[in-house]
């Protein structure tokens, strides 16, 4: 994001330069920049998808500058460093699903759930998910579409303003999650479209 679209070698050296502390070479700056072209048929996903240069980036910074490797452009079940400062928590191996528990008690506990994940079985508000089109997954919340997974809604193609939550929808229980801003959001906006609907049947 830093880099936008300069992905020069004076540019990338600057920019990790003064955001991670590393001093690259323009031999190492080079290889990420053509990373892309040369590795992926080797290493993407599919030989169809180019490596995007933020992956490219982080391959080679942690070759030639960590003890980190990487096996893949994807997740596997190996276990992966994390670093805290500033609190005191758990050493050791952590569950990956414990670090959001963890997180969630430092932030603010239950109150998180009270504000960005209101299970919608516990409202009056209709709703339903799509998930045939894997690139358009999403819900629909009294006639809004909630992309899976994004902060953000629409209203009649119009995207609302950032919510504090992501919309978030678990397919083991069958639950939906939205947070209690974009509840409030949904409901305004019945509102408006009722006193709208009201005043054109009086005309």
């Amino acid at each position: 994001k830093m880099m936008g679209n300069n992905a020069t070698i004076a540019n990338l050296k600057a920019v990790v330069t003064e955001y991670w502390g590393i001093e690259l070479t323009d031999e190492q700056v080079d290889k990420i920049i053509h990373y892309s072209k040369n590795y992926s048929g080797k290493y993407s996903s599919s030989p169809a998808i180019p490596i995007p240069l933020h992956y490219a980036l982080s391959r080679v910074v942690s070759e030639e500058h960590t003890i980190v490797g990487w096996s893949t452009h994807g997740h596997t079940g190996g276990n992966v460093p994390f670093w805290v400062y500033g609190l005191d928590l758990p050493s050791g191996l952590i569950s990956n699903s414990d670090v959001g528990k963890i997180a969630k008690n430092v932030v603010g506990g239950e109150m998180l759930d009270d504000c960005l994940y209101i299970d919608l079985d516990k409202t009056h508000l209709s709703w339903s998910v799509n998930l045939s089109d894997v690139k358009n997954e999403h819900a629909i919340v009294e006639g809004f579409k909630f992309p899976l997974n994004s902060d953000h809604f629409f209203a009649n193609n119009v995207r609302q303003k950032t919510l504090p939550g992501i919309t978030v929808y678990a397919s083991i229980t069958g639950k939906l999650y939205i947070s209690s801003q974009a509840i409030e959001q949904v409901m305004s906006l019945k509102k408006h479209n009722r006193m709208l609907l009201r005043g054109s049947n009086t005309q």
